[in-house]
């Protein structure tokens, strides 16, 4: 449900000149019935001007009564033009249509150009309300036609401004750009600020409805902008609110809810019931795609007994069918049902094409839920019919996954791999026109189901190989966009479908890096959509094992089984580690956990038993050969190094891991050592330090460390005060540790500053940042700022605030072989089906080949032992990722608890 705005005529007729006056026609009634006349015709223009509307109606009434006895056809005419306009800002608007055609009856038989424009532009505002769309475009047309012939270019825009509203609500989205721009041009060439923001409004909601979701936000935020500068309250909320529908389009649902509040503030201070109706709506369906259930209930009754009460039957039909979302998350198959059975037989009666198709899907998913699959696929299929007429690519889309789902589950797999393809190539489409990183991931979440769905499908078919490729298809695409574009084989033009790989592509990543890929995806039990999310727990695991040699193994596993679910056990063995939960704010740890729970060598065997048992035979024998794990969602929490095996042992000590958010992403995060820059001469070090750096080619000048910087201010939320970070003076000891290994000078203290770091950033070979990560740090829900989640403490000053964000980081051109972000909770960040969206990402995107982060903190002591083997490993010539797990055997010696040793990990490109 969007917002829609039309236009209203701005003046009413009113008595004409004196010697105008003097050429109308009286009767022998006399000029005194012709004064009284008069006098009731101002009495109600006063009236209805200081806004007593209800008022106004009966002197006017009486007025109307006198100009018929006098056969007065002007005045009659105008008259009946104020009465259709009282009636529809009183929302009575069977009285406006009909007096309105009175009205055009009178003003035609006498040629009254002027009046006659003016009652086709109230005629189609009423029409419009009444759901009579072709009657509200054919009045408004012919209106256009005499502001055209009248030369009124305020009239000309305004009324193309409403033709542009009327063709949205018809679906007609073209011609509504069409005419939108038209009235954007009128509203600038006259100056008229509230014009140009409906005209904004109008181009953005036809942009937002084709998939141009950037362009529609652009619109809205220059709207908004006119509409604060101007004042316009009521301009204001109807843009805040379009802008939430476009970020909840692209899946950016706290975006959406902070929109939608502020304008709901805005509609209950003017207490503007139409445009609660329509907040409410949209508000609660946001809450409902987070699950908020009960919130969203909340709103949605609220919005549908103010729809009731004005006798509103769209926005009803909006709230029921909404309603009915919210009780079918919540398992109330009944009423869920009952509500959509109302909705439906509310839009029968008025003209929705785009809610009808949502009330199919709807009962569709309920059909599912009781596993009556044919009755689903007919409801889908009866929704896809109308969906292809109105050509919104995202209701198909998702259509689309539904079907397919029904399809799949009553055995029609050929049919059902068909129509998920089909909505693959749909949701790809809207994804093409995303210059913005954040927009582009956001978009993508919302679309991972559907390839996860058809995985599904390919493996009932023992396709087992192209469930793979369509696995990696619906990973990380937005970082392969951005990655592409450094790699001379790619280029800034490339296509969707161009960046998309193949199977024998990621047989060649595998045999080039000479490494084993283990590629998770977790299956959920309901993988159809319901409010635009996909339902369900993962109830099955499904593991992909590439050789070096090219060879592709898979193995399926049973999750249902399990008295702990997989999303618990990970979170379970990360809480007996010291890690905290991600969440909004640091809450610490929280221990709302079974008092049962297992011991952490339990959990830690447990996790080994599901992700790794089931592929043993085909990882290699050889502790030194490469294992590049491929998580997804939660497993990307997993501390990897740290499983253990019935004997024992961790997997740490069998192999040599990393970690990458798709196989693709790892064949492109390649180290660019002859882009690097040249070793730098050493004329002034030792010999010791000449020969530790001679292997690696690195020197002190080609590092940039960073410890304990003077912490900057951070603040939670709107309503916290800001407070500084504290300081970590074993950061500080271990950055002097690492730059002694390297004579290298470190920035610490009030050295350490955002500025500088920027600065040398570009230059650098490695950087070491030993400081506080901040995991949450841009989301809005938690800062009010949107950004890419994640920032690295530092010193403020010169104009920067000391955070050097994810977004920062990622405009940035860096040419660093590997960056350690020594610093708790770095390798964290919103988990999406990018990955893991945070530092790590943003890094490798600018350029790193390869970065080290932390899934938890680690105390000082082991972090300098590891730190420190680490770069000794490394400047002997081991490569990164045999470095890492030598510093992580050595460690775990001195120090054997895990927490201590296994948050590290490595993302990017091994060598």
């Amino acid at each position: 449900m969007t917002v829609a705005g039309v236009f209203s005529d701005r003046t009413l007729a009113t008595l004409p000149t004196p010697v105008a006056q003097a050429t109308i026609k009286t009767t022998e009634s006399g000029p005194s019935s012709l004064d009284q006349a008069d006098r009731l015709f101002r009495q109600g223009l006063t009236l209805y001007q200081s806004n007593q509307i209800r008022e106004a109606i009966e002197p006017w009434q009486q007025a109307l009564h006198l100009y018929r006895e006098l056969q007065n056809l002007h005045r009659e005419g105008d008259v009946l033009n104020n009465l259709a306009a009282a009636y529809l800002h009183l929302e009575n608007d069977a009285s406006a249509i009909e007096t309105a055609q009175q009205a055009l009856s009178v003003t035609q038989s006498i040629d009254n150009v002027p009046v006659q424009a003016q009652v086709l532009g109230y005629l189609g505002r009423a029409f419009l309300r009444s759901e009579r769309l072709e009657e509200a475009i054919q009045a408004w047309q012919q209106a256009l036609a005499l502001y055209q012939q009248l030369q009124n270019r305020q009239g000309e825009g305004e009324t193309l401004g409403n033709l542009s509203t009327a063709y949205l609500a018809a679906e007609k989205y073209s011609i509504a750009m069409e005419s939108a721009q038209q009235t954007l041009n009128i509203a600038q060439e006259i100056n008229d600020t509230s014009l140009t923001i409906h005209a904004m409004n109008s181009l953005g909601r036809s942009h937002r409805a084709l998939g141009h979701y950037p362009k529609a936000v652009d619109l809205y935020q220059q709207a908004l902008a006119l509409a604060q500068q101007s004042k316009n309250a009521q301009a204001e909320f109807r843009t805040l609110v379009l802008i939430g529908n476009a970020y909840e389009s692209l899946g950016d649902y706290h975006g959406a809810i902070a929109q939608y509040q502020d304008s709901l503030t805005i509609a209950r201070e003017k207490d503007n019931a139409r445009m609660k109706v329509l907040i409410l709506g949209n508000l609660g369906s946001t809450q409902a795609n987070l699950g908020e259930f009960d919130e969203a209930t909340k709103s949605h009754e609220e919005s549908l007994a103010i729809a009731q009460a004005m006798k509103d039957r769209a926005g009803a039909a909006f709230a029921l069918k909404n309603l009915g979302v919210t009780a079918h998350n919540l398992g109330q198959i009944q009423q869920a049902v009952d509500y959509y059975q109302q909705s439906l037989e509310l839009v029968k009666t008025i003209d929705n094409s785009q809610l009808q198709v949502e009330l199919f899907m709807s009962l569709g998913t309920v059909s599912e839920s009781l596993k009556q699959y044919d009755t689903a696929i007919t409801q889908y299929e009866q929704g896809l019919a109308l969906s292809e007429a109105i050509g919104n690519p995202n209701l198909e889309g998702r259509l689309l996954n539904n079907l397919g789902h029904a399809l799949m589950e009553s055995d029609q797999l050929e049919e059902a791999k068909k129509r998920l393809r089909q909505s693959i190539s749909l949701l790809a489409s809207l994804r093409e026109n995303l210059n913005d990183d954040a927009y582009h991931r956001s978009l993508f979440d919302t679309q991972v189901y559907t390839y996860n769905l058809l995985q599904q499908v390919l493996v009932r078919q023992q396709r087992y190989e192209a469930a793979l490729e369509v696995s990696e298809q619906g990973r990380a695409r937005a970082m392969v966009s951005l990655l592409s574009t450094q790699q001379d084989s790619l280029t800034t033009t490339a296509t969707n479908d161009e960046l998309l790989p193949s199977l024998s592509q990621i047989k060649q990543v595998a045999r080039q890096k000479n490494a084993t890929f283990v590629e998770y995806t977790l299956v959920p039990d309901d993988a159809f959509i319901v409010q635009g999310k996909r339902r369900g727990q993962a109830e099955r695991l499904y593991i992909w094992v590439v050789k070096p040699t090219g060879e592709v193994n898979f193995q399926s596993v049973d999750l249902s089984q399990s008295d702990l679910k997989l999303a618990d056990l990970v979170k379970f063995s990360r809480d007996t580690m010291g890690a905290r939960h991600r969440g909004p704010i640091d809450r610490g740890r929280i221990d709302l956990v079974p008092a049962n729970r297992p011991s952490q060598t339990e959990q830690l065997q447990r996790l080994h038993q599901l992700l790794i048992e089931p592929i043993y035979d085909w990882l290699p024998t050889n502790p030194d050969d490469l294992v590049v794990f491929i998580p997804q969602d939660d497993l990307f929490m997993v501390p990897f190094p740290a499983l253990k095996d019935r004997a024992d042992h961790y997997l740490v000590q069998q192999h040599t891991l990393l970690t990458s958010p798709s196989i693709q992403v790892y064949g492109l995060t390649q180290p660019q050592k002859s882009e690097r820059l040249a070793p730098s001469e050493q004329t002034e070090a030792s010999p010791e330090s000449a020969a530790r750096s001679s292997s690696t080619g690195l020197s002190g000048d080609d590092i940039l460390i960073v410890g304990n910087p003077t912490m900057p201010n951070i603040w939670r939320s709107p309503q916290e005060p800001a407070h500084q970070l504290s300081d970590l003076p074993g950061a500080e000891q271990e950055a002097l540790t690492i730059a002694q290994f390297f004579e290298a000078q470190p920035l610490v203290g009030t050295h350490a500053t955002e500025k500088a770091l920027k600065q040398q950033m570009p230059t650098a070979r490695i950087i070491h940042l030993a400081t506080h990560g901040l995991l949450e740090y841009g989301q809005p829900q938690s800062t009010g700022i949107r950004d890419v989640p994640g920032a690295i403490a530092l010193t403020p000053g010169n104009g920067e605030d000391g955070l050097l964000t994810a977004a920062e980081i990622q405009s940035l051109k860096l040419n660093a072989d590997l960056v350690v972000l020594s610093a708790c909770d770095t390798g964290l960040g919103a988990i999406t089906g990018d990955g893991v969206v945070g530092l790590s990402r943003s890094l490798i995107t600018a350029g790193t080949s390869s970065v080290i982060v932390s899934l938890w903190a680690i105390p000082d002591s082991p972090t300098a032992v590891l730190m420190t083997e680490f770069y000794r490993q490394f400047q002997q010539g081991e490569d990164k990722a045999q470095a890492l797990r030598k510093a992580m055997l050595m460690t775990l010696k001195a120090y054997p608890d895990p927490s201590d040793w296994a948050a590290f990990t490595l993302i990017g490109e091994a060598a």
